[in-house]
């Protein structure tokens, strides 16, 4: 399609449009072309097919939030050949996002995991290399593929990262990894650390999703943010709210504060640490206590009110 070229290029240019830069923080120019491509060969772009379109996904299981991603690309279209109609698609109400993480032992495993029988083992062992990345620093998805040989500094072990969703700021690597990074570095024909593809956010999902099944995990919500995520929730409680914001990039503190939730192994300890579930009686012991109790009261069993209260105390644990 020649005009969808055209319009490539003016997305490039930045000439159609003043939100351009906001949307393409979380949609690639690639991903906006696919998206109106994709819509156009299965439907005519008016503001009634494309409505219909949407709704077909969405009964298909498209979530809101990735519907919205598709009214922004045609929004940009839409301004691209001047359609006001196309314009007034309205978005989708938005759900929150289920935050979900791997545990250390599902990390392990997810990189030790080896390529397929017949597999391509290079392109295997560059997208293990990729996400070992992700897992080790807790850098976003786009910023770790998108890095460049002179962003990365070896006499600090970080990656200077200058063009980010929020802040510039360094994202530090672990000292062990240098003489890995340095080994790919040397073998680079480009300036990229990774092949393009790697910016591609559905090619990292699906290599991403095909390691999980391989490995029978099936936990809802994750993705290649998740490691991400996970990193932020292991060091929320070694480190200070205000130094993770700094290590993750956050703007504002209260979406740092989103690792504050408790990860399924803190809530197994936690639950541990129940003064109930620490008593020494047993639950049928505990049980046949509180039948009595509730037959005759406390009164049946104490002389004082006293001794009233220490017992209801030592019924549930609270010494």
């Amino acid at each position: 399609m020649e005009k969808l070229d055209l319009f490539k290029r003016a997305l490039s240019r930045g000439v159609h449009s003043g939100t351009t830069k906001k949307v393409l923080r979380s949609v690639t120019i690639e991903e906006i072309c696919r998206i109106v491509q994709q819509i156009a060969e299965k439907t005519d772009l008016t503001r009634e097919g494309v409505e219909n379109y949407l709704d077909s996904l969405h009964k298909k299981g498209d979530s809101p939030n990735t519907l919205n991603k598709y009214i922004d690309a045609i929004r940009h279209w839409a301004r691209y050949v001047n359609d006001e109609d196309l314009l007034k698609i309205p978005r989708y109400q938005k759900v929150a996002n289920y935050k979900a993480t791997m545990s250390a032992q599902e990390l392990r495993d997810f990189v030790a995991l080896p390529p397929a029988k017949n597999g391509p083992k290079t392109t295997y062992a560059l997208w293990t290399f990729y996400f070992v990345l992700l897992i080790e620093t807790g850098g976003r998805s786009s910023e770790i593929a998108t890095l460049t040989v002179d962003q990365v500094d070896f006499g600090q072990n970080v990656f200077i990262l200058d063009k980010t969703k929020t802040e510039p700021r360094d994202l530090a690597f672990p000292e062990k990894l240098a003489p890995i990074i340095q080994e790919h570095v040397k073998k680079l024909t480009t300036d990229n650390l990774f092949p393009p593809e790697f910016a591609n956010r559905f090619i990292r999902n699906s290599v991403f999703k095909r390691r999980l099944k391989r490995l029978g995990i099936k936990r809802k919500g994750l993705s290649p943010h998740s490691l991400r995520h996970s990193f932020g929730t292991r060091m929320v409680t070694e480190i200070s709210l205000p130094e993770l914001q700094g290590l993750m990039g956050h703007k504002r503190i209260e979406t740092t504060a989103v690792y504050l939730h408790l990860s399924k192994e803190q809530i197994r300890k936690s639950i541990k640490k129940d003064p109930y579930n620490r008593s020494n009686l047993s639950y049928v012991e505990r049980f046949n206590q509180w039948r009595e109790i509730v037959r005759g009261g406390l009164s049946t069993f104490a002389t004082s009110p006293d001794e009233e209260r220490q017992m209801l105390r030592d019924l549930v644990g609270l010494v």
